[in-house]
């Protein structure tokens, strides 16, 4: 599981749910179990460590479950849920989800990303377009509007997410040129570490390499 990404969401989830204690105990519970597995066990070698894999997924998808139930306009658990099913190749079963919050919250760039996303991941390339093409033209619109206070800065580098929707959409020049001018031009190290990884891939690299949502 990508520990920075969730733990990116769920600041923003926190700051958003501050009176959802008990569905954000859940969530954190989630993340302890998912981390504490998959730190002590990066490989699988054997059946058994397959059906270990399975049980601890299994109590983690329960407990976000749970969360969903107490707090369902929380977008974590979802992106959780999807990012657990992903990681075992249950495709299917993520897009269920990433439908799920789409209905919820169908004008945010992040819901259309995931669900994109999820649509690449099972060889729907029409149906990902979409949702990539959805999710550019909510970031150029937060982009236009310069509101660089809207909560969505503080957690996601929409500009670098804007690059990267133009390789989804198979425009790599495009996206790469946005991305080499944000690398000249960020002066913080983290910022510029985060905006290399990117830089040089293709589409189909970035994927591969699960680097991006």
């Amino acid at each position: 599981m990508k520990v920075i990404v969730i733990l990116i969401f769920l600041a923003c989830l926190f700051s958003c749910n501050q009176n959802k204690k008990e569905s954000k105990k859940l969530i954190v519970s989630a993340i302890n179990l998912l981390v504490s597995y998959n730190t002590a066990h990066p490989v699988l070698h054997t059946k058994q460590d397959t059906d270990k894999r399975n049980t601890i997924y299994g109590k983690a998808k329960g407990l976000l479950n749970k969360a969903i139930k107490i707090d369902s306009k929380s977008p974590g658990p979802y992106i959780l849920k999807i990012m657990l099913f992903r990681s075992i190749q249950q495709h299917d079963s993520a897009l269920t989800i990433a439908k799920q919050m789409y209905k919820l919250w169908p004008r945010s760039p992040i819901t259309n990303i995931y669900t994109g996303r999820t649509y690449e991941e099972i060889g729907d390339t029409i149906s990902s377009k979409l949702y990539f093409n959805n999710a550019l033209l909510f970031y150029n619109k937060l982009l236009g509007e310069k509101n660089k206070d809207a909560e969505i800065f503080k957690y996601i580098n929409v500009e670098t997410d804007r690059a990267i929707l133009f390789i989804m959409l198979n425009q790599q020049q495009k996206g790469e040129s946005i991305l080499n001018k944000l690398y000249t031009k960020e002066k913080d190290t983290l910022k510029k570490a985060s905006i290399l990884k990117y830089i040089g891939k293709t589409k189909k690299e970035i994927l591969a390499e699960d680097i991006w949502y």
